[in-house]
């Protein structure tokens, strides 16, 4: 259980700035766009929110991927370092997620 809380330590803050942040502000741009009409802003919007958060999704697992054994000695849990490798992924799929809910 040690293990896992100090990996979700690390996650939860990316996990709740991609739930909060990003999602939310692709929405209101594309509820703006149709509220006057312009489908093309749409598409465009969308399309390059595919690839911001295939990037973001790509970065954010990255930092935690390579940086999970210098967080897990920060928090005082080294051996924890694989719990934090193995949750980096999830960052990548997350975000992706979000991108194609609106294709």
């Amino acid at each position: 259980m040690g293990y896992f809380m100090t990996a979700y330590g690390f996650f939860n803050p990316i996990y709740a700035l991609s739930i909060a942040g990003f999602p939310v502000a692709v929405s209101k741009m594309v509820s703006q766009c149709a509220a006057r009409h312009s489908y093309r802003d749409i598409r465009r919007i969308l399309a390059v929110s595919v690839v911001i958060f295939a990037a973001l999704g790509a970065l954010l697992s990255g930092v935690i991927f390579f940086g999970a054994g210098a967080f897990s000695k920060a928090v005082g849990n080294p051996t924890a370092r694989l719990a934090v490798t193995a949750i980096a992924p999830r960052c990548f799929f997350w975000l992706h997620q979000f991108s194609f809910q609106g294709l």
